[in-house]
């Protein structure tokens, strides 16, 4: 399977592009600087760029994996609209977050179109459930969850296993939503708990491989990720985390991404475009891992001479 179909290209360049021109129309006097703010995102002139990195968290494909398995085929108009309002829910999310990190340079002044982003992306779906529906509860509940997750990870100053397992996983959770409203509308809502436990797995493995190659960074900005967390608890006392990490650290990191992949690979309701797609993100992981061997043997043998001296 290619990781991205050409009419799945071609939809979430339309859908993403819609959510990033359609600023003008609706907040014309903020626009300006919030679509600037929108195109610095992807880092390219293409907007929907940054939702297709093989490495992101796959966001806008969910969905669409889900109808083609429930259907053999999607409907375009529908997959449109679900990216156009997964495109608002990243947004939302993204802008929230930079302000919450630390991490914001405009994103503070911006911080009152989240309420425009927040919009556009929940009345998408009134135009397919109406008031009363079931899906209208499982939102509701997951939104709360989402919100309450995101928070409880703003204020944590250390991260052990079990706040990893219970918590982080879920911080991808927005994403049930678009899975839940393809269920929904191919009426298989018996589908959503196991595509719920499927997401909070795959976050699960997402951001710790996110926070595996990102360590340096977050040690410099001082970020409570649970892989730098274990790097304190796990070092040796007069031991630098750098030292751990390239001692057994990575070699640890993938040892717990290696068994979550193999969880996610039993899940076997998916379709096998599912399972392909899994393989692909493995085999892009071992092929980043072994881009990281040189520079670890250099700092392993730095190691190594501090500890004989």
């Amino acid at each position: 399977m290619m990781l991205h179909p050409p009419e799945f290209l071609a939809l979430v360049k339309d859908g993403v592009g819609r959510a990033v021109e359609r600023v003008h129309d609706e907040i014309p006097l903020s626009a300006d600087p919030v679509k600037d703010w929108l195109m610095s995102l992807s880092g390219t002139q293409e907007p929907a760029d940054y939702f297709l990195h093989p490495a992101a968290f796959p966001l806008m494909l969910l969905p669409w994996l889900v109808e083609r398995q429930l259907n053999n085929k999607v409907d375009m108009e529908f997959q449109t609209d679900l990216v156009f309002s997964n495109a608002n829910l990243y947004y939302y999310i993204r802008l929230v977050d930079n302000v919450m990190d630390g991490h914001a340079t405009v994103e503070t002044k911006l911080l009152p179109s989240a309420g425009y982003f927040m919009n556009c992306f929940h009345a998408v779906y009134r135009d397919y459930f109406e008031f009363g529906h079931a899906f209208w509860d499982f939102f509701r509940v997951t939104w709360e969850d989402f919100c309450d997750v995101t928070m409880a990870d703003g204020l944590q100053t250390d991260m052990d296993e079990k706040t990893f397992m219970t918590l982080i996983g879920r911080k991808v959770g927005a994403a049930k939503l678009s899975v839940a409203a393809v269920c929904y509308r191919y009426n298989r809502p018996d589908l959503i708990p196991l595509w719920d436990q499927w997401t909070d797995l795959f976050g699960r493995w997402h951001l710790f491989q996110e926070d595996l190659f990102d360590w340096q960074q977050d040690l410099q900005l001082g970020a409570i990720t649970y892989f730098l967390c274990e790097a304190k608890r796990r070092k040796r006392p007069d031991e630098p985390e750098i030292s751990w990490i390239a001692r057994e650290g990575l070699d640890w990191g993938f040892e717990q991404l290696s068994g979550w992949m193999k969880e996610l690979q039993r899940m076997n309701f998916v379709s096998q475009e599912v399972s392909s797609y899994l393989e692909s993100r493995e085999k892009d992981l071992l092929e980043r891992r072994e881009k990281l061997g040189s520079a670890l043997e250099m700092i392993r043998q730095l190691s190594r001479r501090k500890s004989n001296e």
